[in-house]
């Protein structure tokens, strides 16, 4: 084998080889979930963490800065307006953990990468969950706020004619 069927030789390995990686290149960008998110259920910092932190109220209360009657009384008020619907393609993130992701987030001060990382979600899902969760938060205290003010103000006025 001459000096040039080498070059040729590798030259077509090198291009195989750069085909091959733009094809794993395109193959990555195509993934709906990735793979370390894939084990959410079973390896993330909620579905392994949550129902131990459940039975230490101490526990629970450093990881979230709350009791869990607090959590729970949250929970109760927004869940109807975190909830996801269920589809074909895949299972919606539950309102308890999409609120237990906005605390820590809240509590910490971490990035949305580190929580993604904690809890097995991708980075824009933990932004979009904490925007949504936050909006949810601020909707229902306002809300509630504003109907108790405006009902503890009519008491002030006398309504004669």
């Amino acid at each position: 084998m001459d000096f040039e069927e080498e070059v040729l030789l590798l030259a077509a390995a090198n291009e195989e080889e750069q085909r091959e990686l733009l094809h794993q290149r395109n193959r990555r960008k195509n993934q709906w979930v990735h793979e370390i998110n894939q084990t959410r259920l079973q390896e993330g910092e909620f579905h392994t963490l949550y129902k131990q932190l459940r039975m230490d109220e101490k526990r629970f209360y450093i990881y979230f800065r709350m009791n869990f009657e607090c959590f729970d009384e949250i929970l109760a008020r927004i869940e109807n307006d975190i909830r996801k619907q269920h589809s074909k393609f895949r299972e919606p993130i539950e309102p308890a953990e999409r609120l237990a992701v906005t605390l820590r987030f809240l509590a910490t001060g971490d990035s949305y990468k580190t929580i993604g990382h904690s809890f097995r979600m991708g980075f824009s899902t933990v932004s979009k969950i904490v925007e949504e969760v936050c909006c949810a938060i601020f909707y229902e205290t306002t809300t509630n706020l504003y109907a108790r003010t405006h009902y503890r103000n009519l008491g002030n006025f006398n309504f004669r004619f």
